[in-house]
Order: structure tokens, then sequence, then C-alpha cells
């Protein structure tokens, strides 16, 4: 299953943070990160059928 938003924000930021080289935009980056951070993770739910979780959206189309 794909990553969460979340999962995938924090690793693309991650990856800017240590590509900038202009300190502010450090400081910019490192500041959206903590506030990714403090964002709840998505809602799972487990499939009836398998037991698979996953988000709503996932489970609700995968095959078991």
């Amino acid at each position: 299953m794909s990553e969460s938003p979340k999962a995938q924000a924090l690793m693309h930021l991650a990856q800017a943070v240590t590509r900038a080289e202009n300190a502010d935009a450090q400081a910019h980056i490192e500041a959206a990160l903590g506030e990714i951070e403090e964002l709840p993770w998505p809602e799972q739910i487990e499939c009836p059928n398998c037991g698979r979780r996953g988000l709503v959206g996932q489970i609700a189309v995968h095959e078991c």
C-alpha cells in the first residue's frame, strides 16, 4: 500500500532540508517539518474479510 500524504510530505521535506543551500530556506523547511509532524496520522481501518490494515480509500478498493 502507498504511504499516507503525511508520510510522503515528511519524506519530501526531510530530503529538501538536506539539499537546501540557503540557511533561510533550511529554516523554513525545518519549520514546515515541525508543523507536519504535529498533524494527526490518517485513520487506518482493517478489512473485515482479510484483516489487512490501511487507509480507508485503499482498503475500499484493495483485492483480498
